[in-house]
Formats: C-alpha cells, sequence, structure tokens
C-alpha cells in the first residue's frame, strides 16, 4: 500500500515509494498549522438632522420581519445530485502520474451520499471541457425540486486551486460559477456542497505535539420560512477541501485518500443527526489527529494533514432520512 500525494509537480518517484499509512494512537497527538480567513464588514450610516429624525423609520430594527428558520428545508421531494469528477488519468503531455486509489474514493463517496439520499452520478476522466460543459448543463437542469446540490472533485491540484481534468487545468471557480445565485436560480436559498480531493501547493506538514480535549456540537431547529428575501449570489455555498493551501493532500493506493475516507466515514455515521459543519469539523478532527504518513524516504514520512472548509451557508444543513414509498 502506498500513501502517494495529488500534486503535479512533486517527485512521484519518491512518494511511490511510501508505505502504507498508519493511524496514531489518539495519546500522541499532532496538529497542524492552520491558515485563518478573516471576514470583513462595512457598516453604511446615514446622519440625518435632529429636525427629520421623526421622520425617517427606524433602520436598527428590522421592519416586517417574520419568524427565520435556521435549518435549509429538506421537504422537497429529492434530497439532490452528488455529482462525481474522477481523474486518474492524464494525458502524457501533462506529465502527471494515475492516481492509484480513485476508485475506492468512488466507492467510499458513493456509499456514504446514497445512505443520504442522494443520486450519484460518477464522471471519470473527463477533458476539461467536457468536465465545464457537464456542470453548466447540470446547472441548467430543472432542479427546483431538490433539497440541495453536491460536487465531489477527486483528481490532482496546485496552487491557485487549480484542479486537473484529464487534458489540462481548470481553476475550482468556474466549477463553482455556474451554481451561484444569479446562475442557478432553482438552487437559491439551497445549499451548494463542494468537495476537493486534491493537493494545493507542495509543502509537507511536520505537525506538533498538543494535548487532546473534548469536542461539543449544538444543533437547533425550528419551522421552516417561506418569505421571499433578497440575498447574496454568493450565498449558501459550501467548498470543503483535502487539505489547507499550499500542501499535499495524501492519498493511498489501496485504501484510498485520507479526507474522502474519513469524509465518507462521518456522512455514514453522523449524516442524519448532525449538521454539515459540525460532521465536517470531526472530519478535520480525524485527518488531523488520527492520520500520518508512514514512508521509506524519510523527508515525506511522519508527515500530516489539515482539511479546511470555506462556508458563506446561512442555514444548518442536515440530511434526515426521506419517507419515500414502497415500491
Amino acid at each position: 500500500m502506498d500513501d502517494e500525494v495529488d500534486n503535479c509537480n512533486v517527485n512521484h518517484s519518491v512518494i511511490e515509494e511510501s508505505q502504507s499509512l498508519s493511524r496514531i494512537r489518539p495519546t500522541l497527538l499532532c496538529d497542524s498549522p492552520q491558515n485563518k480567513q478573516t471576514g470583513k464588514s462595512q457598516t453604511h450610516s446615514k446622519n440625518c438632522s435632529k429636525s427629520s429624525t421623526s421622520l425617517l423609520p427606524d433602520f436598527s430594527v428590522p421592519t416586517n420581519r417574520i419568524p427565520t428558520s435556521y435549518v435549509y428545508s429538506s421537504d422537497n421531494t429529492e434530497r439532490g445530485l452528488c455529482v462525481v469528477f474522477s481523474v486518474d488519468k492524464f494525458d502524457p503531455i501533462l506529465c502527471l502520474p494515475p492516481r492509484n486509489g480513485s476508485l475506492v474514493d468512488i466507492q467510499h463517496i458513493k456509499k456514504a451520499f446514497q445512505s443520504l439520499d442522494f443520486k450519484v452520478m460518477v464522471h471519470s476522466n473527463p477533458t476539461t471541457e467536457t468536465l465545464c460543459s457537464t456542470i453548466q448543463a447540470i446547472s441548467m437542469q430543472n432542479l427546483s425540486s431538490h433539497d440541495c446540490f453536491a460536487c465531489v472533485i477527486l483528481s490532482h491540484g496546485d496552487e491557485g486551486d487549480l484542479i486537473y481534468a484529464r487534458d489540462g487545468s481548470i481553476p475550482l471557480d468556474r466549477i463553482i460559477a455556474p451554481f451561484r445565485g444569479d446562475q442557478c436560480s432553482d438552487l437559491r436559498g439551497k445549499p451548494k456542497l463542494f468537495f476537493i480531493q486534491a493537493c494545493r501547493g507542495m509543502g509537507l506538514d511536520d505537525g506538533v505535539f498538543v494535548c487532546d480535549g473534548p469536542l461539543s456540537r449544538d444543533k437547533s431547529e425550528n419551522p421552516p420560512s417561506s418569505a421571499l428575501r433578497r440575498i447574496p449570489i454568493e450565498a449558501d455555498l459550501f467548498i470543503a477541501y483535502a487539505v489547507q493551501p499550499g500542501y499535499y493532500a495524501f492519498r493511498n493506493s489501496v485504501n484510498g485518500s485520507w479526507f474522502i475516507r474519513a469524509l465518507s466515514d462521518a456522512l455514514l455515521r453522523y449524516g442524519n443527526t448532525l449538521d454539515l459543519l459540525s460532521i465536517m469539523t470531526r472530519v478535520n478532527y480525524e485527518v488531523a489527529y488520527e492520520y500520518e504518513s508512514t514512508a521509506a524516504n524519510p523527508a515525506f514520512s511522519g508527515k500530516k494533514q489539515m482539511p479546511s472548509f470555506v462556508s458563506t451557508l446561512t442555514k444548518q444543513v442536515i440530511f434526515p432520512p426521506k419517507h419515500r414509498k414502497p415500491h
């Protein structure tokens, strides 16, 4: 069993010497650096004279506001599509090695998402043109009866969020953009979920030692709201990455990639009971604490991996079982 990385620039003759991945005991705990993103907000206020203040409505309290649900609706007839793009073979001109273990990842993803009532569609080794046209076509389908949309990318990657198709690279944003609120009306106000198994650079994470602590999760559920509200076009997106920017993402030739294995296991275990962000926090913990590379070359041995996610979700994503009529 070989630990490999999903990066286009690595010396693969070295990586392919890697031995089987090892699960480390909780008594030997390692952590890894994380890149924190800070959001910026602006508040615009208008100054008025005292004489005209009484003539203006009080904007400090929203007017005509109705009760709001903080959980996305799951009342549609279909959960939604889970579209998987798996690239494990590349045109010779790219000089990229095959991604051994990708078929195992597909099996894990199918089992996990089907258990949550998604319809899983797998596209293997698409070209850049095919990948982009497929994404565009899906975004233009009638998705009004779907709760949400999910997309899983399994491929090599590079810095700048480049994703490799069979014949070249494309920016990740070209995959996400067709599902934004101004492009896909059927998914407005619904969660669009993207899971990316690909390297994001050539960095290796050595890890540090920390003391473990308990994890806590909580969730709330309120009645749904059907009010017409204006929302940003970037709202309701969720992007989960196998690794932080600048680092390798590990994949085992027999057991599949660390991130996809942890994601699939967590969805199977918690998918019907916890909200998505809580599930992904557990995925982060699993990969960060329980996986460590073991390689014949010391330069690639004892390395860690830290997944991350970016969210503009405005509510909790929960996957309660769909109640289907018996056939």
